[in-house]
């Protein structure tokens, strides 16, 4: 599940937190967003994570900012993190661009020094006023809202307008999406050390700028959902399964990014990472021959006919999970790789 993606998940009967990153520039005012529920349309004015700091000077090495907000710390937990830190340096016509803060390097009663993750492009005079301006943005939508049922594909959208200083007009921009409330979002459970006891050199592998493989795995995560819903019947969800039995899929899905991002740098890692996809594909297969469990009712209670289901024998089954008078449910949904263990 992406945190920032076009496809958001939601829980059935609880408040939903909705985060939002524009992808280029900065809103001029706060951004509204809307979702189109089948009852009826909520809209929620999204806030920034945390107000702007004034920065008055930049060191020559272009990676450090002083600000004059004062003594920072608990303030910014959170914030400096793999996901977090995104901001906008704003320095009026001498500097406009996206900046990432990696830590804090010192605190006091009148200034604080923050370190970015990468240098600044070029050098830069601090003259005038500046300003850090996080661009991280999130707003709640109430579990009244979000409501007790579940519902797939509800839109949702962001007009918001943006910020380009007073000789160019303001250009407005729209980002939306899909949110499905689900009674458990997909997750494997995956962490890096499980990821590195598949790979035990990815460990020294993490790029500068991160602490962890976190934006890796969650990007592989959001391909193996993909790849699930590809091939699960049109009625059936990757949501509806149990995530933790794809966790070897998802570590194997994201070692594989991880050695085709070191491959696109120019590294031999090509072939491994191609050795790896290959294995998810199979372990795929596998888990969709046998699926632990498929909440099929979606209620979130494991009833008979939803566990340790064969599917390679669907064929022969009558009256239970893949058919039957009774049920709503054909084994021709499966495709025949399912079926038969092919593609």
């Amino acid at each position: 599940m992406s945190r920032l993606g076009p496809r958001r998940k939601a829980v059935v009967g609880q408040a939903h937190r909705f985060f939002w990153q524009p992808a280029d520039g900065y809103p001029d005012v706060a951004p509204t967003l809307t979702v189109r529920f089948a009852a009826a349309d909520v809209a929620v004015v999204l806030a920034a994570v945390r107000a702007s700091d004034p920065i008055t000077a930049v060191a020559a090495d272009r990676r450090q900012l002083t600000t004059s907000s004062g003594t920072l710390g608990a303030a910014l937990r959170g914030l400096i993190s793999d996901y977090g830190g995104q901001a906008w340096l704003d320095g009026a016509g001498d500097f406009q661009g996206p900046v990432r803060v990696l830590r804090l390097i010192s605190t006091a009663a009148n200034s604080s020094v923050l370190e970015l993750a990468e240098p600044l492009p070029h050098g830069v005079n601090v003259v005038g006023t500046w300003a850090l301006r996080w661009n991280l943005w999130s707003g709640q939508i109430a579990a009244g809202d979000v409501g007790a049922a579940v519902q797939r594909g509800v839109r949702w959208s962001i007009p918001w307008t943006r910020r380009q200083g007073t000789d160019l007009p303001g250009e407005v921009v729209q980002d939306q999406g899909f949110l499905d409330i689900v009674r458990s979002p997909f997750a494997t459970g995956l962490t890096d050390v499980r990821l590195e006891t598949l790979g035990p050199g990815l460990a020294r592998m993490v790029p500068g700028g991160q602490s962890s493989w976190a934006p890796q795995r969650d990007m592989a995560l959001e391909e193996l959902e993909a790849i699930l819903a590809e091939r699960l019947p049109a009625t059936r969800y990757p949501d509806q399964l149990l995530g933790p039995q794809c966790q070897l899929a998802h570590a194997l899905l994201t070692a594989a990014m991880v050695l085709r991002g070191h491959a696109a740098l120019g590294t031999d890692r090509a072939a491994a990472a191609l050795a790896y996809s290959e294995q998810a594909d199979a372990e795929i297969e596998r888990i969709l021959r046998r699926p632990t469990w498929i909440d099929l009712d979606e209620d979130g209670v494991v009833d008979a006919g939803e566990t340790d289901i064969d599917q390679t024998a669907a064929a022969d089954l009558v009256g239970g999970f893949f058919g039957g008078e009774d049920s709503d449910f054909e084994s021709d949904d499966f495709p025949a790789f399912a079926r038969d263990g092919k593609h």
